[in-house]
């Protein structure tokens, strides 16, 4: 055996070798079907010739080789763009490190590193940051900011608003004729269930929690209306109440002690009708307090357990001993990441 011979077949182990590592560094399929012909096409037009056979078959896969690692990224979408909110998550891992890290924190939409750090061959560590927040973005253009990759399996957050409005009749037992949708008794405890709600489990993130309603007018201050989210297994996972607000106004009253002061048959019509007021030197007049409107009231909680929730619970409760309240108006908007 001379050393043609054994160059020949250091070559074609070299391009047996090369043909697998191409193959794991092609973005897809694609290229991986479009390698397998050419090599099949060169052979075609090559199997009498050995040494050509090997010099076009090594140039064609090196040129697929290098094409796929240069591009190694394709699989992860990579964009240079800058990220609105980000949170630095460690100063040395990999661009696939990174990009696990995102994978598996529901919250992160985008996998963000130094520009051009996925092209680098080996991988090296550098600064890794993940996106964060209610509503992720990124802006600018490929050529600037940071290597940034999508997370496939992100899911946006969903907004439920929900509002339990006079006349819904179905709504805490509430009075059609008051304009109330849930009214309490004072003469003793009493609780009145105003909406709960099923739905698939998510992950509360913010809510907002409003009414509108208004006490019994005095005495000691009067709880209220409350909404719970419920867990998975009916544990409580939130709760918070709204207080029912003080609403006064002052009128103005007249008293007389004549029966015939206001009124006085007028025989004349051309000069006003036949009933004229008339009040006499007797009448005095007074200030009252009265209950008011209904006053709108809310509570906002901008971070909530980061736990699964199914359900919600709303219901107006009072102590009794004079308490009560009435409400007209029941809302809230519940924003959450889904599961």
């Amino acid at each position: 055996m001379n050393v043609k011979d054994i160059g020949k077949g250091i070559l074609a182990v070299t391009i047996t070798v090369l043909v697998f590592h191409s193959i794991g560094l092609l973005p897809n399929s694609f290229w991986n079907i479009l390698a397998a012909l050419g090599v099949m096409a060169i052979y075609v037009k090559n199997y009498q010739d050995v040494e050509g056979f090997l010099i076009y078959t090594f140039f064609f896969l090196s040129i697929l080789g290098l094409l796929g690692i240069f591009d190694a990224t394709f699989n992860f979408h990579k964009e240079g763009f800058y990220v609105n909110n980000m949170k630095h998550i460690s100063g040395s891992l990999t661009a696939k490190q990174c990009q696990d890290a995102c994978e598996a924190d529901r919250e992160c939409k985008y996998a963000v590193m130094p520009l051009n750090t996925s092209e680098r061959f080996p991988p090296k560590n550098d600064n890794c940051w993940q996106s964060y927040g209610l509503w992720q973005y990124k802006i600018g253009n490929a050529g600037s900011g940071y290597d940034v990759w999508l997370n496939k399996k992100y899911k946006e957050p969903i907004v439920i608003n929900r509002t339990f409005a006079w006349p819904s009749w179905n709504a805490g037992r509430g009075s059609y004729w008051s304009g109330t949708v849930v009214q309490t008794t004072p003469s003793r405890w009493d609780s009145r269930l105003i909406r709960y709600e099923q739905f698939a489990p998510m992950y509360p993130y913010r809510m907002n929690f409003s009414a509108v309603m208004k006490d019994q007018g005095w005495g000691n201050p009067t709880w209220g209306i409350y909404i719970k989210l419920e867990g998975m297994n009916g544990e409580t996972v939130y709760q918070t109440v709204l207080k029912a607000p003080r609403s006064v106004r002052r009128i103005t009253r007249r008293s007389c002690g004549r029966y015939s002061c206001g009124r006085y048959w007028n025989w004349s019509f051309w000069n006003g009708g036949f009933w004229r007021t008339r009040y006499c030197t007797r009448c005095r007049y007074y200030t009252q307090s009265v209950a008011g409107p209904m006053i709108p009231v809310s509570v906002w909680i901008p971070n909530l357990p980061r736990k699964k929730v199914r359900a919600v619970r709303i219901w107006a409760q009072t102590r009794g001993a004079g308490h009560s309240l009435m409400g007209s108006k029941v809302s809230y908007s519940l924003t959450a990441h889904p599961v």
